[in-house]
């Protein structure tokens, strides 16, 4: 199997050939789009608060390994919050968003996120999807402090701004805990 999933190498035949960025860019629309249209269908069928507690256990199960696979995957180092913001910006990177590092120490770090659930929200496509507590409101908060807490000495998380409330960009404030 050439490549390695989500994107393979094309060994054709076929009559249309997208760029790798072309492939990444879609792909990340049908993820983000299916991400929503489950959520929607799962609080139709069963009610919201089953779709936000189904949404905020999804990713769960990388707490305990995403800054050690992050650290050794891209070589990123660093001590606190610094190293929480360097694993955050590849994870936000590689979700599709963009992230603005205003400020980056072992005791500090602040993130102004373009994130690509964010800029789904405020597309109006979803305006029927009520994220309470669900993955793109409470959880992407909650889970980065999940996160912070994997680090040593731990990394305490805010959310400042929310682009589910119409913000440009979710602003992250990392703080090293002493």
């Amino acid at each position: 199997m050439p490549g390695r999933f989500p994107v393979f190498d094309l060994e054709g035949p076929g009559s249309v050939r997208l760029s790798l960025e072309e492939r990444y860019e879609t792909l990340e629309n049908i993820f983000v789009h299916q991400y929503f249209q489950l959520y929607r269908l799962l609080g139709q069928r069963f009610g919201w608060e089953v779709a936000n507690e189904i949404a905020l256990a999804v990713p769960e199960s990388s707490v305990p390994v995403l800054v050690k696979g992050y650290s050794r995957k891209f070589g990123l180092e660093g001590e606190g919050a610094e190293l929480l913001s360097k694993v955050l910006q590849a994870e936000f990177q590689a979700e599709g968003s963009d992230v603005a590092v205003l400020e980056e120490t072992p005791e500090a770090a602040t993130l102004d996120v373009l994130c690509t659930f964010g800029g789904m929200l405020q597309s109006g496509r979803y305006d029927d999807v009520k994220i309470e507590r669900g993955l793109c409101h409470e959880g992407c908060a909650g889970w980065i402090g999940r996160v912070g807490e994997t680090i040593d000495p731990p990394v305490a998380v805010e959310r400042q701004t929310w682009m589910g409330d119409g913000a440009p960009r979710c602003r992250f404030r990392l703080e090293t805990r002493t």
